[in-house]
């Protein structure tokens, strides 16, 4: 709670003049306060301005990210057409920076958000073509990738 009236006095300080580059790492972090406080409506409102900062910073990378914490955002709000456009967006932009880590992340949550819309065939199909090894995957990938596994192989 502390941490979140820091960061709103910060907004209200440099609104009006803040970098794109102030603004992501502002609204990131007022993100993460969001979603530790429950507050799911202001945690999207929060996202969709942090990934706004990184498209006008213009960093692929950091838009790969911004765009997976905003999917998981929109998910969280039962937002599933959002949340599937955003983590598609997501992969290609990790794709292009080479983050591996994130364009797998967001590719899980494209057959998870599937399967959550009802479309369990397609989330099969999705997960059996996966195209990384789970030999690639750090430990919390592979958590992840397990039970995205048994979410769809039921």
């Amino acid at each position: 709670e502390s941490a979140k009236k820091t960061l709103l006095s910060l907004e209200e300080k440099f609104s009006h003049n803040a970098s794109p580059l102030f603004n992501r790492e502002l609204y990131a972090n007022l993100g993460h306060a969001a979603i530790r406080l429950n507050e799911l409506d202001e945690h999207v409102i929060y996202r969709e301005k942090s990934l706004d900062g990184a498209i006008k910073v213009g960093n692929v990378q950091q838009m790969g990210i911004a765009g997976y914490n905003l999917g998981r955002a929109y998910q969280m709000k039962n937002r599933f057409d959002e949340a599937l456009t955003t983590f598609e967006q997501s992969a290609s932009n990790a794709k292009k920076a080479s983050d591996p880590e994130t364009r797998i992340s967001a590719t899980m949550r494209v057959i998870e958000v599937t399967f959550l819309k009802g479309d369990k065939q397609e989330a099969r199909k999705m997960f059996k073509s996966i195209d990384f090894k789970q030999s690639t995957l750090s430990e919390g990938l592979k958590v992840r990738y397990q039970d995205l596994n048994n979410l769809v192989s039921f």
